[in-house]
């Protein structure tokens, strides 16, 4: 028995360092979303010390416009015992993150525990706003121009065009 207990020691203690030093945020909550525990990461991305957080409800550092999507998820999670994956929910005020969670549920002998991971997706999700911007400015650049533009790809297709392109040959610009 010995080596056993020796081995489940050894297991356990892998795991609370896998879980404590993971690259991405976990939280593991009860049923009402009251945080049980939280990892490094967590810890440094909600903003504060982790054993203030712990006891709390992870609502508290949801942002207050996502409330209502994350207690919906929560619901979800508690009603069908599935895993959840990749909804956005920002959590933090000012500067706060965007965060892509995934959640599974685990029935255990003390009750509900639900495992969260936030990734955060602020950059990807402020580069993404940045192109959306940078190709409408890059489209009406195109739109204003007096010389007909258009865009072929690698087949030869016509991709796009501008409204200059478009009138001087009666075809609707696209």
């Amino acid at each position: 028995h010995a080596l056993t207990d020796l081995g489940r020691h050894d297991e356990a203690r892998r795991y609370a360092e896998l879980f404590r030093y993971a690259p991405d945020a976990h939280v593991v909550t009860d049923e009402h979303g009251v945080i049980l525990e939280l990892n490094t990461i967590a810890e440094n991305k909600l903003g504060r010390i982790g054993r203030f957080l712990v006891g709390k409800p992870l609502l508290a550092v949801v942002a207050r416009a996502d409330r209502d999507a994350f207690l919906a998820c929560l619901a979800a999670l508690c009603d069908r015992l599935a895993p959840l994956e990749d909804e956005l929910i920002r959590f933090g005020s000012d500067p706060g993150f965007d965060a892509s969670i995934s959640a599974m549920p685990e029935q255990r002998e003390s009750g509900l525990e639900i495992r969260w991971i936030l990734r955060d997706v602020t950059e990807r999700r402020r580069a993404e706003r940045a192109l959306r911007a940078s190709e409408a400015r890059n489209r009406a650049v195109l739109d204003v121009a007096f010389d007909g533009v258009l865009s072929i790809d690698a087949e030869g297709a016509i991709r796009s065009s501008n409204t200059s392109l478009s009138r001087m040959f009666g075809y609707r610009a696209g």
